[in-house]
């Protein structure tokens, strides 16, 4: 495969990081939010679903730390590796994995967010 084509795989690694960069932002405004929501005398019915959404996002902190972690080592057999060769490369199936855990990651965390959002405006006008 050529030279550009394996930066681009490069590239690809560094603007993961930085997503889950913001990712992990947005998840500690999240969490703010709810310890304000909290602040106020909310029903059990109200508590249980807050619990209920800040254990997804201790979650979703988990996940995007592991993420973060495999990105990570994949980046260094990137820098480590001359070149892939072929779609058979254990580097390419790594990033096409990667890819494939990045697009789901980013997708739920966007449902989550405008979910509790959501159920923000709805429980707490």
């Amino acid at each position: 495969m050529s030279e550009q084509f394996f930066e681009q795989l490069k590239h690809e690694t560094i603007t993961w990081l930085r997503s889950l960069d913001f990712l992990q932002v947005e998840n500690i405004m999240l969490k703010n939010r709810l310890a304000e929501i909290l602040r106020l005398n909310v029903s059990n019915e109200i508590l249980d679903k807050l619990e209920h959404y800040q254990n997804i996002f201790l979650s979703k902190d988990a996940v995007i730390s592991i993420l973060r972690h495999d990105i990570k080592e994949h980046k260094k057999g990137l820098q480590n590796s001359l070149a892939i060769n072929d779609k058979n490369d254990p580097l390419f199936q790594r990033q096409q994995l990667l890819r494939s855990d990045m697009e789901k990651m980013e997708k739920e965390f966007s449902r989550l967010k405008a979910e509790f959002n959501n159920y923000l405006a709805q429980c707490c006008d």
